[in-house]
């Protein structure tokens, strides 16, 4: 599988997962936010794979939301929003939200703090079975 703002490498028994979008110290965007289910799903289906890092590229491992893809007033937000948040968080809808899917893979999971982790992505390393930190 290919991604825009991740990427997952396999070697021989470890998995990678890494976020890939250092020009904004990893910040979770929309695509972001979509991808991660999929790449976590495609490493937990995968039997070959073992544990799983997660990761940052760069100098942060995850800085949250992206906030500059957030909405200039209420009116373009509601025009924008497709009423599928809510499923979202609990799991459900078309993808699972990305720190369900994490927190609930079969896999042995650890955080590679490499820098910055806050809000969302600070979620996301507790979500990990291990987290180390530098």
């Amino acid at each position: 599988m290919d991604f825009k703002t991740l990427i997952v490498e396999k070697q021989e028994h470890i998995g990678k997962l890494i976020f890939n979008r250092p020009e904004a110290l990893n910040a979770i965007n929309s695509t972001m936010f979509e991808e991660l289910p999929l790449a976590i799903r495609d490493l937990n289906e995968d039997n070959n794979i073992r544990v799983v890092i997660v990761t940052g590229a760069g100098r942060g491992f995850c800085s949250g939301a992206d906030v500059r893809q957030s909405f200039s007033t209420r009116e373009e937000a509601k025009e924008r929003s497709t009423g599928d948040a809510l499923p979202l968080l609990h799991g459900g809808g078309r993808i699972e939200a990305p720190g369900f899917a994490l927190g609930n893979m079969q896999k042995p999971s650890i955080a590679a703090v490499n820098g910055p982790a806050i809000g969302g992505g600070f979620d996301l390393s507790l979500a990990c079975d291990f987290r180390i930190a530098s």
